[in-house]
């Protein structure tokens, strides 16, 4: 009986040294392939996830999701077809109309993103509308304070008074949305003796730089 638990003993001694040697190995194989592992990553580009998780102002694809051109792309005019204004675009961007569109607007085209979610632009007849009526002998100020409740929105965070190239008189507004951020830019043009026209730009997916260049060029007839 004691040969036996003799030869017991050192079959399980000789099972347990290979496992420690097993476990060295293991840990050490393991330890070179994560130390690799941070090596590389030092070295490859940031993932998507990392990207959209980077501030904006860090970010190298900040601008992938708003349209952006180059400084030697060229411009054209589009004009309103019932009303009269007019605007310049970048030939590079798409731009559409809809079919009896009382409001006259223009959207864009992009990235297979549907042209009635991303409207451009439009002009809003206060006559036409009861609730609004009251704007017309208004001061516009008025209107554009008021008007992200006509949208569901959360409150104004500011509100800016300029005059374009072609004189029209605007108001640039930012509004908070149901999370607290200020996303888009809207414009909105006064139109001198018509007191019930008001021109509506919204900032959507252009860069801003595009969207300050168009809403400069903004004329009415």
């Amino acid at each position: 009986m004691c040969y036996d638990v003799h030869v017991m003993n050192s079959e399980y001694k000789s099972y347990y040294v290979a496992g420690i040697i097993g476990a060295c190995i293991t840990v050490c194989v393991t330890a070179v392939v994560f130390l690799h592992y941070i090596n590389i990553s030092k070295n490859a580009p940031p993932s998507p996830d990392d990207l959209l998780t980077q501030p904006e102002s860090q970010s190298a694809t900040a601008n992938s999701n708003q349209f952006t051109v180059a400084a030697d792309t060229q411009w054209q005019t589009v004009a309103g077809n019932t009303y009269p204004y007019s605007f310049s675009v970048p030939v590079t961007l798409t731009t559409t109309t809809f079919p009896n569109d009382p409001y006259d607007m223009y959207a864009i085209a992009w990235k297979g993103m549907p042209a009635d979610q991303n409207v451009l632009m439009g002009v809003e007849n206060l006559k036409n509308n009861p609730s609004r009526g009251h704007y017309i002998n208004q001061p516009k100020m008025e209107y554009v304070q008021e008007w992200y409740k006509l949208f569901g929105l959360k409150g104004v965070s500011s509100i800016v008074t300029f005059t374009n190239s072609h004189g029209l008189k605007g108001y640039k507004a930012k509004y908070f949305n149901s999370a607290g951020e200020t996303p888009n830019t809207d414009v909105f043009f006064e139109i001198s003796g018509h007191p019930e026209y008001v021109i509506h730009f919204a900032s959507g997916v252009l860069a801003p730089e595009v969207f300050e260049k168009i809403i400069d060029t903004v004329a009415w007839e």
